[in-house]
């Protein structure tokens, strides 16, 4: 069956205010509809999200238009898929909130790689529902940060905020995993070296729940993870 739309919802698009039903793969096919409309869509189905590559401003506005667009829709899980190697903090923590915040439970899903910024939104998950593949790896490090060139006016002020933002990615990672600030500080924060876990030792230190095996939808649509 083909996933329908009335053509009054996507009036800023078509500018067309007629009721009648079209197929959307045709919008699609004929490139009228934007990349992140395109995700919008394409993540209704299967109410999945991926996050891949850089982390960003653009990529996680995409991120969060589609869990609102599922949330409005019904409360049932939404599924994100990460991939990535990181990104900018203030976007990561802009998603975190929205995690946090929304009526749905939300698993994660780490296939590939999960790394610094992207390793603090895989642990972010509903509690239960974070899945890591038997292949995955995880990274997660210290905050860098560079304020050499700062005025030195200010170099009080960016060490203050440097310093808030530090305290602040620990307690959300600390709270993820069930971990003591020590005991992260003593596994991850070498700032020579990055230090990378596989899916088992990220399962016993509590960045996911369950490694992934086997994946099957069944009629209603439900995913089930085994």
């Amino acid at each position: 069956m083909s996933l329908k739309i009335r053509k009054k919802d996507i009036t800023r698009l078509m500018n067309d205010n007629n009721e009648e039903e079209i197929d959307i793969s045709e919008l699609i096919d004929s490139n009228v509809l934007s990349d992140v409309f395109q995700n919008l869509i394409g993540s209704m189905e299967t109410r999945s999200i991926y996050i891949t590559g850089f982390i960003e401003e653009v990529s996680i506005e995409s991120v969060i238009a589609q869990i609102h667009m599922l949330e409005s829709k019904n409360r049932e899980d939404i599924h994100i898929y990460v991939n990535s190697d990181g990104g900018y903090l203030q976007d990561c923590f802009a998603l975190i909130d929205i995690m946090d915040s929304s009526p749905c439970d939300i698993c994660t899903f780490t296939v590939g790689r999960a790394a610094s910024a992207a390793c603090l939104i895989a642990s972010n998950g509903t509690k239960g529902k974070r899945y890591g593949g038997k292949n995955a790896e995880f990274m997660f490090h210290e905050l860098y940060g560079d304020i050499v060139d700062a005025k030195k006016s200010n170099l009080s002020y960016h060490r203050d905020m440097f310093d808030k933002t530090n305290q602040k990615v620990n307690k959300i990672f600390c709270k993820n995993t069930g971990q003591t600030i020590k005991n992260i500080k003593n596994v991850f924060y070498d700032r020579n070296l990055d230090r990378w876990m596989n899916c088992l030792e990220a399962k016993k230190f509590g960045i996911i729940d369950k490694i992934m095996k086997k994946r099957k939808y069944l009629k209603d649509g439900t995913l089930v993870v085994t």
